[in-house]
């Protein structure tokens, strides 16, 4: 392929393999380049503190999810705390919405999730199903990256049809709208992705 539309962990893992990868964007969602993720619980569960949480269910969501892995893990190991042996069981359960539904059928007692699945659901605020128990870091969104070796003619269109895309056309509506949220893309902003590449060598999930 040409071109690939990855996620903030899968972009600095393949940039770690493959240098000559050309990252060109940068996806806006809502207007903002970052997302938080988030450690929840139940609404009417009486864990409101970390250390409660001891000895209960937790889900992660994949292995390469920046949100839904990499930084809570990073942020419990900041707190001294292993996983492993905090909880009683550790879940990986495939995508965010999966881990807010395991979450409210009561399979598991807390889900390491991001903001747009919360957000979507309707699960925060005021008559939401779920309560933040902890803030586990900002996050870059998904990077669209293109193959080495393109010409500069090629790079330059797919780069210029890329950036204008926009809600504010009915062109670019008609594209984003099978993106949720997604407001468009824009140039990647120096050092954009340089927390989730530190944590993800602080975590050993790239070499430096």
């Amino acid at each position: 392929v040409e071109l690939a539309w990855m996620s903030p962990l899968s972009y600095v893992r393949a940039e770690t393999e493959y240098p000559s990868i050309d990252p060109v964007a940068t996806v806006v969602y809502q207007g903002t380049q970052a997302y938080s993720g988030y450690l929840v619980v139940r609404r009417d569960d009486a864990i409101d503190t970390i250390a409660q949480a001891r000895g209960k269910r937790i889900a992660f969501v994949d292995p390469a999810s920046a949100s839904g892995y990499l930084y809570p893990k990073l942020w419990f190991e900041r707190k001294g705390i292993d996983p492993k042996t905090f909880f009683s069981d550790v879940t990986f359960s495939g995508t965010h919405d999966h881990a807010l539904q395991l979450l409210l059928d009561g399979k598991i007692d807390v889900a390491a999730i991001y903001s747009d699945a919360l957000t979507h659901a309707n699960a925060v605020g005021l008559g939401g199903s779920v309560r933040i128990l902890a803030h586990t870091g900002r996050i870059p969104y998904d990077c669209v990256v293109l193959r080495a070796g393109l010409s500069e003619v090629v790079r330059h269109r797919i780069t210029k049809a890329l950036l204008h895309l926009s809600i504010h056309t009915p062109a670019g509506r008609k594209v984003l709208v099978k993106f949720q949220l997604a407001s468009g893309l824009m140039p990647i902003p120096p050092g954009h992705y340089d927390d989730v590449r530190q944590a993800a060598l602080s975590e050993g999930v790239i070499k430096p």
